[in-house]
This record gives structure tokens, sequence and C-alpha cells, in this order.
């Protein structure tokens, strides 16, 4: 009998281990899951949708607009796009945008003539260059043409003679052929004609 009851109290023990063990095991999952969804939270926290921009009034938008095309000059199509960042609706950006002409803040001449002027005279840029940059604005061919009388012909032959000049300066390649070729594509990647480049190269690189 005593035997019946130590094995009985044997294998009592042995059963609770077992369900202590199982129970443990049901559980890790459970924390796991926990764990998991406290961690995606934490990232929904973390990565929100962007805000809305804030809807302004069509006075406070042209107000804004204003100030913008005060700090330098702007196109229709940037004036454009900012009125929308502002919140304002089809009907509302293009009755701004007339305000804003008719009160000569916008003036799509007097935006290709600062576009074009400041392209050549302070990057340097040839006229292909400038017409690739400038072309997403959309300005009319009268505007642009205007913009392009601001690049005197004898100050652009000096900017690439400059040009030229300063990159084979750079250059050490010994071979003629190689060392023009050289200059001669980075005058062109700054947008001056190749025909004009290569006149310039074949004149200045000796």
């Amino acid at each position: 009998m005593h035997s019946h009851s130590g094995e009985f109290g044997f294998k009592y023990k042995n059963n609770l281990n077992f369900r202590n063990l199982f129970s443990a095991l049901i559980s890790l999952p459970t924390f796991f899951i926990k764990k998991e969804s406290r961690s995606l939270s934490g990232l929904k926290t973390i990565v929100q949708e962007p805000k809305k921009p804030k809807r302004h009034t069509p006075k406070e938008a042209k107000l804004k607009a204003a100030n913008f095309c005060a700090y330098q000059e702007r196109s229709q199509k940037e004036v454009r796009n900012k009125l929308y960042d502002l919140g304002l609706y089809p009907d509302e950006v293009e009755d701004v945008l007339t305000d804003l002409i008719m009160d000569n803040f916008i003036n799509e001449e007097r935006f290709a003539k600062a576009y074009i002027g400041g392209k050549f005279r302070v990057k340097k840029w040839g006229r292909k260059k400038i017409l690739i940059g400038i072309a997403p604005h959309k300005l009319s061919p009268y505007c642009i043409k205007k913009g392009l009388e601001e690049i005197d012909d004898e100050d652009y032959i000096q900017t690439l003679e400059e040009l030229v000049q300063k990159k084979a300066n750079t250059v050490k390649e010994t071979d003629l052929f190689k060392r023009r070729s050289k200059v001669a594509t980075h005058a062109i990647y700054k947008g001056f004609e190749s025909d004009l480049v290569w006149e310039v190269v074949k004149r200045l690189v000796v």
C-alpha cells in the first residue's frame, strides 16, 4: 500500500511539473504576440500619415503668394503650384493668379530675363542647358526670346573661352586629341553649342 501511494505521489508530482511546463509553453507565444503588438503600435505612432496642408482663404493665400514673388521673380507655374499647396480650389487659384498678374507681382517676361540672365552670369550655363532648365515653366516663345536677349554674344564667347581655358589647365592628358575631347565634353555638358565649343577648343587647346 505504501509503495502504491509513493508511486502515486511520484506520478502526481510529475504530472504537476508537466502541467506547469505545458502552461509555460502555451503562454510563450502570447507573450511574444503581445510584445510584437506593442512594437507595431509604437511603429504606427512613429510612421504617421502626412498631415494635410492647412487650407488658407484666398485673401491669406494672395498675401503669402505676393511675399513669395517679392523674394525673387516667379513664373506663373511656380505661383500656381504654391497656391494649390496653400489649399485653394482651382477657380480660387486662377482668380488669385490673375490679381497677382494685374498687380505686377508676376511678369513672365521679367521672369525669363531674370532666369536666363542669372543662369548665364552666375552658373555659366550655355544656351542649350538654359533652355532645358526653363522648359518646365512653360513660358511663351516670346518671353523666352526676350530672356535670351539678356545674353550678349561677346560675353557668351568670352565666358566659353574662360570655361575652356580653365578646364584645359586641369586636364593632365598629353595626347592632344584626347585632351581636346575632355575639354569639349565639359563645355558641351555646360550647355554650349557643340560646333561653337569645338571652334574655341581647337583655337585655345594646343
